[in-house]
Formats: C-alpha cells, sequence, structure tokens
C-alpha cells in the first residue's frame, strides 16, 4: 500500500498492482489494476478510492461506503459489475469490472468530429439495454423485501459504457439513492444537461428522472446534438427546470416516428406522462424494431463501434 499524496501513482493498492490512472472527479480517482493469482494467472480490473486530500473527510468516507453498499447489492449484465468493498491500509477502495470499450459520450463526440450520426436503430437499441439495467436498480428490494427505491440520478453518455463486443453497461451508482440513505433535499447532485425539471428544482426523485435522463441521452443521439445546445450555467438550468424540449425532428428530417415519439414521452415535463417504468420503455422500443424489423444486436454494436472510434 503506497502512501502517495497528489497526482503520483501508487504502485499498489492493497493487494492489487496499479498500471494506471482511469481518470477522477471531485471526490474519487479510478485505476486499471491487476489482481495476479496463482501460476501466472491474472485478472484486469478497475479500482476505484477517495481522493488522497479527501481521505480523512467523515462525509466523504460516509458516501463512499454509502456507493458501496448499493454497487454490491446489484448484479445484471447492463450494469458494471463491483466485485467489493476492502480496506487498503488507511484506504476504502471499490473493485469493480473492467468494461474494454469506450462511454458513449466517447462515441457522440467521435461522430461528431466526423460528421456522421449515429443509426437510429442502434441508438434505440443502446437506450433500450441501458433501460434493462436500470429497471433491475429500480427494482431491488431489501433482504427484508422492502424496495429500495434506487434512483441512479446521474445517468448520462458518460455513464453508458459501450464494450468493444457491443455490451451496454451502466456505471457510477456514485450518487444513487435509495431508502437505505438519507438523501439531502435541495441539494443537486448530477450533470444539469441530464436532470429532470424535478431534480433540476430539487424536489425528491423517483425511477420517472433515470427514465427522463434516456429520453435525453436518445434525443442526442438521433440528432448528433447537445438537447440544449450550448446553454451553460444558470441558463442550461433554467431551461432544464422549465423542460420544453423540441422534437428531434426539428433538427434532423429523417427521424423514425416511433423513436420521436419514445423520445418525447420520455421528455414529458409531468413524470407521470413519462413511461412508468424504464422496463416500459425498452418495450416500446423492441416493439418497434420488431414492427420495423430492424435486426438490431450487440454485433450491429460492435460493427458500430469500430467504424467510429476504432479499437
Amino acid at each position: 500500500m503506497s502512501g502517495t499524496t497528489g497526482r503520483e501513482l501508487p504502485a499498489y493498492l492493497g493487494h492489487y498492482r496499479i498500471l494506471r490512472r482511469l481518470g477522477s472527479g471531485g471526490m474519487a480517482e479510478v485505476f486499471l489494476a491487476k489482481k495476479e493469482g496463482a501460476e501466472g494467472t491474472y485478472k484486469l480490473l478497475v479500482i476505484k478510492r477517495i481522493l488522497p486530500h479527501h481521505r480523512q473527510s467523515r462525509r466523504f468516507r460516509a458516501m463512499f461506503v454509502a456507493e458501496a453498499q448499493l454497487a454490491t447489492r446489484l448484479n445484471h449484465p447492463n450494469i458494471v459489475q463491483v466485485y467489493g468493498f476492502e480496506e487498503a491500509g488507511e484506504e476504502l477502495i471499490l473493485t469493480m469490472e473492467l468494461v474494454d470499450g469506450q462511454d458513449l459520450g466517447r462515441v457522440l463526440r467521435e461522430a461528431r468530429g466526423k460528421g456522421v450520426r449515429l443509426p437510429p436503430w442502434i441508438s434505440a437499441y443502446i437506450i433500450a439495454e441501458a433501460a434493462k439495467g436500470l429497471h433491475y436498480a429500480h427494482e431491488r428490494k431489501s433482504d427484508e423485501g422492502i424496495p429500495l427505491q434506487i434512483v441512479h440520478r446521474d445517468v448520462s453518455p458518460q455513464n453508458i459504457l459501450l464494450s468493444w463486443e457491443g455490451a451496454v453497461k451502466i456505471a457510477d451508482f456514485g450518487i444513487a439513492s435509495a431508502n437505505l440513505f438519507r438523501e439531502e433535499g435541495g441539494l443537486l447532485k448530477g450533470k444539469f444537461g441530464y436532470m429532470s425539471p424535478e431534480q433540476a428544482m430539487g424536489e425528491p426523485v423517483d425511477r420517472r428522472s433515470d427514465i427522463y435522463a434516456l429520453g435525453v441521452c436518445l434525443h442526442e443521439m438521433l440528432t448528433g446534438r447537445l438537447l440544449y445546445g450550448n446553454l451553460d450555467g444558470d441558463e442550461l438550468l433554467d431551461a432544464v427546470r422549465a423542460g420544453r424540449v423540441e422534437p428531434p425532428s426539428t433538427y434532423v428530417r429523417d427521424i423514425p416516428p416511433e423513436l420521436e415519439a419514445v423520445v418525447m414521452r420520455a421528455l414529458a415535463r409531468d413524470r407521470e406522462e413519462r413511461y412508468q417504468t424504464a422496463r416500459d420503455m425498452a418495450g416500446v422500443i423492441h416493439r418497434a424494431m420488431l414492427a420495423k424489423q430492424e435486426l438490431v444486436d450487440a454485433s450491429s454494436l460492435e460493427v458500430l463501434l469500430e467504424q467510429i472510434v476504432g479499437r
């Protein structure tokens, strides 16, 4: 265990050999690591830890423990698997699955740079797969059978991971809320551009906020532009709170009407008018694909990633 500070790369965290830093946020940083076993066997995985200068903060440690208690309960093909939560000297570390691929945000940026849009039905497939993972989380119950009422609250292209083999996985339940924990009223958590109006108002949120965020992602995938254009800061927050959204066909002509309908229902300002579950949203997409005979699967996504990003 290395006692590093700042941007210095630790050689080891616990018994995991650190290969490189993958990224960092306001609270934590993540590393690519190698777990070595007998006879030369090893496994590559991702390790998350609190940033060194926040390590002694009781608040950050409590938030990290809350994330671990939530994330270790989730086991679904469309959610990044968290293997465990461990002590490494004075530090707490979260070990999780390495998804070898790209996040949707990077794919969208690469597509815009090439002047292309993601194919509409592959976009819909990605959202339907993400919706399956979210529905599983939304439905989770405690050991006593009490609904945990998990809400991700930070669904965005950066947290939708796409593997080179065409798998779609939701990442980072770091600011998710559940009835295991007391939510701080009026506190905004998440990326403004992907918040529901009620989340941007600081009101209590439920699963329909995550469904709204999926609608924002799909809108941006279909149009190749950010939902709120170049708005930023308070202007962006005001626009999100107002909840007025232009249909994708305002910007692009060849949007399948079935998918425009999915987007606009997910983006209804009144949460009662949205899909009430992520499974409902995924089901509508799959039925539309079937009716249009659009055969999209993991291999379709695999080919698209090769074309847009390349390995």
